[in-house]
């Protein structure tokens, strides 16, 4: 609800033996949920995770990468380096087409082999607010499922 989505976006499990009664469509939402549990801690926040997520019937491993403080330009250098060490062109291309918690005009599609694989940006401050985080958030997720094929 704080990203703004309903639940009829998720895969809905029966009989979880967890809190969790959903699968998840990204790790943007994990990322957001651990610094809003860390407000009051010292700044700069830089986090990543590597999971599993899940997108409609198919699993897929993804990495999400947040800065606090946090801009598109910082968070783009950190994806043209991950291109660099990994020799791999990472592109970015304009979008419409993007999650609701990105800043219209402040997202790109990110591509790989002509494929769109995630996206980069601003998190919009109306997901800040819901989440009480108090400072700017770039954030991206990539699909690591391309890029793996490349490296084998």
């Amino acid at each position: 609800k704080k990203l703004g989505l309903s639940h009829n976006d998720f895969i809905k499990v029966n009989n979880s033996k967890t809190e969790y009664e959903y699968l998840r469509k990204d790790l943007s939402r994990n990322l957001l949920k651990i610094l809003s549990e860390n407000v009051d801690v010292e700044y700069p926040h830089e986090i990543f995770q590597i999971g599993r997520i899940f997108d409609e019937y198919n699993e897929k491993e993804n990495l999400a990468v947040s800065l606090t403080p946090g801009n598109f330009t910082k968070v783009k250098q950190i994806l043209e380096y991950l291109g660099k060490n990994f020799d791999i062109e990472l592109s970015v291309k304009q979008t419409n087409n993007f999650p609701s918690y990105y800043i219209e005009g402040r997202v790109v599609e990110v591509i790989f082999n002509g494929k769109v694989i995630g996206y980069l940006g601003e998190t919009h401050p109306s997901i800040l607010k819901s989440f009480r985080i108090k400072m700017p958030v770039g954030l991206f997720e990539i699909s690591l499922d391309e890029l793996f094929k490349k490296l084998e």
